[in-house]
């Protein structure tokens, strides 16, 4: 079963890992894996630029490192996000193309694997392919067409399989 954390922003994220109900449900039962796919509202709500992105976004590997260093970690490329009025399309794409370029040469000092969801396919780079919803907010959110294309793109049969390699057993919430 999988449990996941929403949040505008990756600060807000990793606030809830430490402050909420996941923390006692989930976190510090071990062995854990976690999936972290984040990041795409940084350069978007707060502005911030890639390296600040990638900063928050290692932040949340960092926190659960501390806490539980046997859980298995995936780091997740970030798909780009559309120009909704608040920042210039120019500004937030900079942000995600270089935030998804630390993470993919660092990632192997904070996870145990990475995801590539946007390599090798360019509708991931753009907002206005069909992997995006058109409305209420274009190129925000993804489409039943891009939900299905980023299930595709992360396996998590596969992914549990390496996770139940590198540790004894995994433990999952029901």
């Amino acid at each position: 079963v999988s449990y996941g954390v929403t949040g505008p922003t990756c600060v807000d994220m990793l606030g809830d890992l430490t402050s909420n109900d996941i923390a006692g449900k989930y976190i510090g039962r071990q062995p854990c894996c976690h999936l972290i796919a984040a990041g795409v509202n940084d350069p978007w709500v707060d502005g911030v630029d890639g390296a600040t992105t990638h900063t928050r976004y290692k932040a949340i590997f960092d926190s659960l490192a501390s806490t539980n260093p046997n859980d298995y970690r995936v780091a997740v490329t970030v798909p780009q996000r559309g120009d909704t009025g608040t920042y210039p399309t120019a500004q937030v794409t900079a942000a995600i193309n270089d935030a998804n370029t630390l993470i993919r040469a660092n990632w192997q000092s904070y996870a145990h694997e990475l995801v590539d969801v946007v390599a090798g396919d360019a509708r991931w780079l753009d907002p206005t392919s069909a992997l995006y919803d058109s409305s209420p907010s274009p190129g925000v959110h993804f489409s039943t067409a891009g939900n299905d294309a980023y299930a595709s793109a992360i396996d998590i049969t596969a992914i549990l399989a390496r996770a139940q390699a590198h540790v004894s057993r995994i433990w999952l919430a029901s």
